[in-house]
C-alpha cells in the first residue's frame, strides 16, 4: 500500500477537541491561521521562529509530518517540548510542498491550512524496499523535489540565524514523513562527508513514526549514493506498537539504519508523537544518551 502523504490520523493522541489550541503556545501570535488550501506546489513558507531563552543552545531542526504543517507538530510535541527545550533550541521548518490534510488533521485543523509535505504526491517512493529510493518521476523532477527540502532547511536555518540563534546545528527531529525528510537528508550528509563535500555536520536524530525507505538526496549530483546504504549517523526511534499507518508497510525507517547507530523505543500507541510523562521522559533519556555521546551536548 501506498500512501500519498503520511500525517497523524488522531492528532494530538487524545480526545481534546474542546482545547482551546491558542493556549496551550508560549507566543499565540505565531499560530494565527490561514484559509487557503490547494494541492499545488508553492513557495517556501517562513519557519517558526525558537523561544528567545534558547537563542545559545545547540539547535534541532523540526520537521513536521506529512498533512500537517510547523504549527501543528509545535501543539503534537507540546509534553516533549518543553523537555527538549531544557537543552537545545527548536527550530521548525515548513515542508515544500503544499498537500490535503493528514487523516484526522482537517477535523481539528481546518482553519490553520495550508497543510504542507516533504513529497508531492506523485513523488512517493516505494516503501516496500529497505534502503534508498529515488522518485517515481523523472529526474529533472526528483531534482526539483530535492532542491525545494534543501530550500526549506535552509531557509529556515537563515531565518534562526537572524532572529540571532547562535548555537551549533546538532540534530533533527522529524515526525513521520518529516522524519523520513530528515533521515534521508541526514544519509546525504553522511555519504558527502566520505568525500568531504558535506556542507553540514548534524549529529544525531529523533526519528518518530517514520516509514521506509530513505530517499535518495544526491540526484542530479556527480555522487552517487548506492540503494543499500544505510544511515550510519546515531539515531532514536519512536514507534506506536498500534501505529494505524505504518501497519501495512513492510519495512520502517529502522530498517534503513546499521544496528549499532539505533536506538528503539516502542509505546502503546497509535500514529502520534508520546504526550505521557512515561514515554516523554524514556525518549528524553535515550535523546540524552545519544546527545552526550555525539557531543552534540556537553556530558552532565
Amino acid at each position: 500500500m501506498t500512501f500519498s502523504y503520511l500525517g497523524t490520523p488522531y492528532c494530538l493522541g487524545s480526545p481534546d477537541n474542546n482545547i482551546d489550541f491558542q493556549d496551550l503556545e508560549a507566543d499565540p501570535k505565531t499560530l494565527k491561521p490561514t484559509n487557503n488550501n490547494t494541492s499545488f506546489i508553492t513557495e517556501i513558507m517562513p519557519s517558526r521562529v525558537a523561544k528567545p531563552d534558547t537563542l545559545h543552545h545547540p539547535r534541532l531542526l523540526c520537521l513536521h509530518g506529512g498533512g500537517t504543517n510547523a504549527n501543528i507538530m509545535r501543539l503534537q510535541c507540546r509534553a516533549l517540548r518543553p523537555k527538549l527545550e531544557a537543552c537545545f533550541r527548536l527550530v521548525y521548518v515548513e515542508a515544500p510542498f503544499l498537500s490535503q490534510a493528514a487523516p484526522g488533521i482537517d477535523a481539528v485543523y481546518a482553519k490553520w491550512a495550508p497543510f504542507r509535505n516533504w513529497l508531492p504526491g506523485a513523488g512517493d517512493p516505494d516503501e516496500s524496499f529497505p534502503g534508498v529510493a529515488s522518485y517515481s518521476g523523472s529526474a529533472k523532477i526528483d531534482r526539483r523535489i530535492v532542491a525545494s527540502i534543501d530550500q526549506a532547511i535552509n531557509l529556515a536555518m537563515e531565518e534562526d540565524d537572524r532572529a540571532g540563534g547562535t548555537g551549533s546545528w546538532v540534530g533533527m527531529f522529524g515526525f513521520s514523513r518529516g522524519a523520513q525528510a530528515a533521515a534521508s537528508f541526514l544519509l546525504r550528509q553522511q555519504e558527502y562527508e566520505k568525500s568531504g563535500l558535506a556542507t553540514t555536520d548534524f549529529r544525531f536524530a529523533l526519528l518518530m513514526a517514520a516509514p521506509a525507505p530513505l530517499f535518495n538526496m544526491a540526484i542530479g549530483s556527480d555522487f552517487q549514493i548506492s540503494r543499500d546504504a544505510r544511515l550510519n549517523i546515531p539515531s532514536v526511534h519512536v514507534y506506536g506498537s498500534r501505529d494505524s499507518v505504518l501497519w501495512d508497510f513492510q519495512h520502517t525507517l529502522h530498517d534503513c539504519c546499521t544496528t549499532e547507530s539505533a536506538k528503539r523505543y516502542d509505546w502503546d500507541a497509535d500514529h502520534q508523537i508520546p504526550l505521557k510523562t512515561i514515554d516523554v521522559d524514556a525518549i528524553m533519556a535515550l535523546v540524552m544518551q545519544v546527545a552526550q555521546e555525539t557531543g552534540a551536548i556537553a556530558r552532565g
